[in-house]
């Protein structure tokens, strides 16, 4: 994106996934997320669109599929996870993610919003760290090439005046 270019936001529209956008879903956590052991497969991906512990939307820009995130409310934890958020490489730069975020955190029924990042993901920690995550803790080796995985949590009605 160029230098003190505006992004035209209205064109950025978050939205509840619905079964059509799986393929869309899938392809995109193949690119940011091939490795995960926790990735979704059609059927899963198909039932959490469906079922009410899981939040799953997708972000348009100018009609298009840009990005996705999923959200999961888990029995006696008083945390929404951030268990994935991703957008395409082609929509880098426009805002998506910080759409994403920002309706993750009015939706969260739970009063804390909790995310695992590579620290070598420097984009994402500034992301969160913009929308007030703090670092809670590290979670060691839990990736699949070994690296560590920093916890941050964000109380979610600090975000909702967003």
């Amino acid at each position: 994106m160029e230098k003190g270019k505006k992004i035209r936001t209205h064109r950025i529209k978050v939205m509840p996934a619905g079964l059509e956008n799986i393929t869309d879903i899938l392809s995109l956590q193949e690119i940011h997320f091939p490795d995960d052991a926790l990735k979704f497969h059609e059927s899963s991906l198909k039932k959490k669109i469906q079922s009410t512990p899981f939040h799953v939307f997708i972000a348009k820009f100018q009609g298009q599929f840009a990005g996705y995130a999923i959200l999961t409310d888990r029995p006696y934890r008083p945390w929404t996870g951030g268990d994935f958020l991703a957008v395409k490489p082609d929509f880098y730069g426009r805002g998506i993610a910080a759409y994403l975020m920002r309706h993750g955190l009015k939706v969260c029924s739970r009063p804390f919003l909790r995310i695992f990042v590579r620290p070598s993901n420097v984009g994402a920690i500034k992301l969160y760290k913009r929308f007030n995550f703090v670092k809670v803790s590290t979670r060691k080796n839990n990736y699949s090439d070994g690296e560590d995985a920093i916890v941050m949590m964000a109380l979610t009605f600090l975000n909702n005046s967003r």
